[in-house]
């Protein structure tokens, strides 16, 4: 390693060892939900995120939700934009109230893409269902 490099890497840590404390300490009152000196700026963005995405920022999720969250984020490997006229109904291939969460069938490049409504995978009763199933395991251990 060229004396260069080494200086490079030494000024990095020290720029990231000097920011720890006061990145730290912001983020543990964003966590703790206390005022911030970007609230002013922040919230009202986080706000409209809030409602164009239909989420409650008063309501906690439950485990099962959150779970259910987690596995439909990391399955989304990549966005793509397929044309209107590449889409197509789902057709016969799903047996009958089994594809009422898929909206239909894209190619896009040789691929065959299902395009599904998230909010109709797993209905609220479903997850509630789910939720006090678990209550009831956890209260039987």
């Amino acid at each position: 390693m060229t004396t260069v490099k080494f200086l490079e890497v030494l000024v990095y840590l020290a720029i990231i060892i000097a920011i720890t404390p006061i990145l730290g300490g912001y983020m543990k009152r964003v966590f703790a939900g206390e005022k911030t000196f970007l609230d002013p700026l922040l919230r009202p963005v986080e706000r409209g995120i809030y409602r164009f995405c239909g989420v409650d920022s008063s309501r906690d999720q439950g485990w099962v939700e959150w779970t259910v969250t987690m596995l439909i984020v990391n399955a989304a490997s990549e966005v793509l934009k397929i044309p209107p006229a590449d889409i197509e109904a789902p057709g016969s291939v799903f047996a009958e109230g089994e594809s009422n969460y898929v909206t239909g069938v894209g190619k896009l490049k040789g691929r065959l893409i299902i395009l599904l409504d998230v909010s109709k995978l797993l209905h609220r009763q479903e997850v509630k269902r789910l939720e006090e199933a678990a209550e009831t395991v956890a209260a039987v251990k």
